[in-house]
């Protein structure tokens, strides 16, 4: 990057350079014979700094801009290289999980039920649930359900209606 400065009309001269560019910009008016003469923060953000010339009476006030986030920010994942990302980090994991865990512990991670759960059993399911909650807050319980409503009324409300047609019929 090349840095132009025009000092020909002027003796202090003002110039914004983001947060990220001043190290270049530093090195530019270095070479130009400039020394660095003040630093100055206002609430412990670099702001600006003054610098003049060695031999002249020419200044120059570099005022320090935020980061721009087009420029720090790198060109954004692909879909597939985040996907690659989470395969070999799920592979790390597992491989973690299968180096602490006991050889006998396999087997009742594969055990999985073969059974469809029936309309029934998810009633019961929400009736548990529903129970625990009331029993567990029963300040919320009362404010958001009226009093008659009880757990049976909540779960069977939760249900699907091909659930609630199949336990009704």
């Amino acid at each position: 990057m090349t840095f132009q400065f025009n000092f020909s009309q002027t003796d202090n001269a003002q110039f914004t350079v983001s947060a990220n560019r001043l190290d270049e910009a530093r090195q530019a008016i270095q070479t130009l014979g400039f020394e660095l003469m003040e630093i100055w923060h206002e609430d412990k953000i670099h702001s600006y700094e003054i610098w003049t010339h060695a031999t002249s009476s020419q200044s120059i006030r570099l005022n320090i801009s935020k980061l721009d986030p087009s420029e720090t920010s790198e060109n954004d994942a692909s879909r597939q290289e985040v996907v690659d990302e989470l395969i070999d980090l799920w592979h790390m994991l597992s491989s973690i999980r299968d180096h602490l865990r006991p050889a006998d512990a396999y087997e009742f991670d594969t055990e999985v039920s073969t059974q469809p759960v029936t309309s029934w059993e998810r009633f019961w399911q929400n009736v548990e649930e529903f129970r625990s909650e009331k029993t567990a807050y029963p300040e919320n319980w009362r404010f958001i359900f009226r009093p008659e409503v009880d757990e049976y009324v909540a779960a069977y409300q939760e249900l699907s209606e091909a659930d609630r047609a199949a336990i009704t019929q």
